[in-house]
């Protein structure tokens, strides 16, 4: 979803390999409900978009894939970035996202 200057509330999401579905899913869908009157899924009062730093799928740790809406931009440019986290065996967030 689009961030625009009428948006009260701004939320990159960074999904790390094999991220569980259920925290990033509840999540969105908060955020979902929150951000209209009326039950219309608009994004009035919050906007939310997944990050990456190679816009490649992300997988989650139940094999579906989530793809990235932007790169990974200057974080000051979001309220809250959220990071959901994957396996504890599982592959590691690339080292560029530790920089932010």
């Amino acid at each position: 979803m689009a961030v625009n200057e009428n948006t009260k509330l701004s939320v990159a999401f960074v999904l790390a390999p094999n991220f569980t579905m259920v925290a990033f899913s509840a999540f969105v869908d908060t955020l979902r409900l929150a951000a209209d009157e009326g039950d219309r899924s608009r994004p009035i009062q919050c906007a939310w978009t997944v990050v990456s730093h190679d816009m490649r799928s992300i997988r989650a740790s139940c094999g579906i894939q989530i793809m990235p809406t932007a790169e990974l931009p200057e974080p000051h440019g979001f309220d809250y970035i959220v990071v959901i986290g994957g396996l504890l065996d599982g592959p590691k967030i690339a080292p560029r996202w530790v920089l932010i």
